[in-house]
């Protein structure tokens, strides 16, 4: 047994008693074998605004917990966390550092989490196991508060550190896609050895990032974030000697005083990205990408294939290479899909779009309902995924004034319906969506506005190229192709028998190779496969299958492919 696992007993649930008839699941606690700890009587929410600085104890009594405080759902959250030992009260604790912080740079709601009756006066390790529990409770209490995650969740940034740190992953798991989680030299004890569903991982948000100022210590040593901080090496701080001579205390605090102190003057922390401290005291990282340590850190800066936008920003952007003067084209992966690896949907058409011009490409990242769980479960997320999608674009867009008219939508297998219902969402506004090899399980006999269907855009370019078994079988286009048939592709083989993955997947394949040879893909009018195969659609209407279609063509065409390798 190690420090992840702990030996559990029969758990009994007890409920804190609201109105009569309303249920609450936000109070459960258990019964623990050495004794009862409840934690809606344990765990307290204090809020600060700058119309309070003091702070307002959260009400669980109300619905939302927020009606009788000076919350603005219009300012971004930030939750703050603290540790074993900590409390929010404390004057030089990481509540107070940077509350004062960020009320010195604009408003905010700041929500500090106290959990001191289960941190003091108890050991380590009985504090660690309560820690999922809490995470749970914070959870839900930021659920109630932003009306079932639906009303400024968008700006929710968790901010933990040591133990609290881990809890803040917790949090993370225990909620969809939380935007941002900030480790402050996450603790290492009983943590080092676990595994990511146990400790702080880079999986709990859509962006973590991580600051280490007392690593092997107290402090996890390793990367854990989608970027991770190493301050004066990462070990030891500057000035600490003596609060450091066993505890490494000072050094371990340090983290949270950086962070408060970024929060007011970025420049102070410039970091560059770097394979070691030995390499950076050599200087052999000068000319390496650099970033902000801290609150302002760039969420491009430790992702040279991708920028993850922040929705904290107005517009998701401000902090990107975004530029408006380039087409938008915005790529959904299907079922089981992935947009970071390395032959996806995503990286397949990046690269082909960069190799020929300047574009703002937007790769949506939904693997998180769409691995791990069933098709069935997935294709029901799929229309709030697009809602979410759509609310994006028009921010990206400022509100659809700016760049919509270049707006390109591709989709694979599902995801073709999403961007189907992205512009269900959006009527009228976008110019054009391209489907590959829509989805045929759960969708083929659905109305026109369960499915990707033709009013979805202005214009909606269909490629079939696995009828047989995943794909639509039927036109939903204003223009539909059939390379090879439709029904299954060449080179496909053994790969394609159970299951028709292969030819499935030459849909974006196909795609991707049409934007740098468009010459390769030049498809015929045609009534059907056999007709094309006998030469009866050689004198018909011509278009380009893929990126350069003929927007003003519609109805069927075929061809047959001789370079299917993008």
């Amino acid at each position: 047994m190690n420090g992840c696992q702990e030996k559990r007993v029969v758990i009994a649930y007890e409920s804190n008693e609201l109105d009569d008839g309303q249920e609450n699941d936000y109070d459960n606690d258990f019964h623990h074998v050495d004794g009862t700890y409840q934690t809606w009587k344990h765990v307290f929410y204090w809020l600060f605004t700058r119309d309070d600085t003091s702070g307002q104890l959260l009400n669980r009594s109300e619905p939302h917990m927020i009606e009788s405080t000076t919350y603005n759902e219009d300012n971004p959250i930030k939750v703050i966390i603290h540790g074993w030992l900590g409390t929010t009260q404390e004057k030089d604790g990481v509540c107070s550092y940077n509350v004062k912080s960020y009320f010195k740079m604009g408003d905010y709601n700041v929500i500090c989490v106290d959990w001191k009756q289960y941190s003091t006066d108890i050991s380590y390790a009985v504090a660690k196991a309560r820690a999922k529990h809490i995470a749970k409770d914070i959870a839900k209490v930021l659920t109630r508060i932003t009306y079932n995650l639906t009303i400024n969740f968008y700006s929710l940034h968790v901010i933990g550190h040591s133990m609290g740190a881990h809890i803040a992953g917790f949090v993370g798991q225990n909620l969809p896609d939380v935007p941002r989680i900030t480790g402050l030299d996450p603790a290492k004890p009983m943590y080092d050895k676990c595994g990511p569903e146990d400790r702080l991982d880079e999986t709990d948000a859509l962006f973590v990032d991580t600051i280490h100022t007392n690593a092997g210590q107290n402090g996890l040593n390793k990367s854990i974030g989608h970027i991770d901080f190493y301050p004066n090496g990462g070990k030891k701080q500057p000035n600490c000697e003596k609060g450091d001579k066993k505890s490494g205390s000072c050094s371990h605090v340090s983290s949270y005083h950086y962070y408060a102190h970024s929060i007011w003057a970025k420049d102070d922390y410039i970091a560059y990205r770097c394979s070691s401290w030995v390499d950076y005291e050599a200087g052999m990282c000068v000319k390496a990408n650099i970033t902000y340590m801290g609150e302002w850190v760039d969420m491009k800066g430790d992702n040279p294939d991708g920028q993850l936008l922040n929705r904290n920003e107005p517009h998701l952007i401000e902090s990107t290479t975004f530029n408006e003067t380039n087409p938008i084209k915005v790529i959904v992966h299907g079922w089981l899909g992935d947009t970071k690896e390395k032959e996806s949907l995503c990286m397949y058409n990046v690269n082909s779009y960069l190799k020929v011009g300047e574009y703002n490409v937007i790769c949506v990242d939904w693997k998180r309902y769409s691995t791990d769980i069933s098709y069935a479960v997935a294709r029901a997320r799929a229309k709030h995924i697009a809602h979410d999608i759509a609310k994006v674009l028009t921010r990206i867009t400022y509100n659809l004034t700016i760049g919509v008219e270049t707006m390109h939508l591709i989709g694979h297998s599902m995801g073709a319906h999403i961007v189907g219902f992205v512009g269900k969402n959006l009527v009228d506004r976008i110019p054009r969506i391209t489907g590959l090899d829509p989805a045929r399980p759960n969708y083929e006999n659905n109305a026109p506005e369960d499915r990707l269907y033709i009013t979805d855009a202005h214009f909606v370019d269909v490629m079939h190229t696995n009828t047989d078994k995943n794909g639509f079988r039927k036109p939903i286009g204003h223009i539909d192709f059939f390379p090879n048939g439709g029904k299954s592709q060449p080179n496909c083989g053994f790969a394609d028998k159970a299951t028709g993955s292969c030819s499935h997947l030459k849909a974006y394949h196909y795609f991707s190779h049409s934007i740098k040879a468009k010459e390769d893909y030049v498809a015929l009018k045609c009534s059907s496969w056999n007709d094309f195969k006998a030469h009866k659609c050689d004198d018909n209407e011509s278009t380009f299958m893929g990126e350069y279609v003929n927007l003003n063509q519609t109805e069927n065409y075929y061809l047959e492919t001789f370079v299917d390798d993008p």
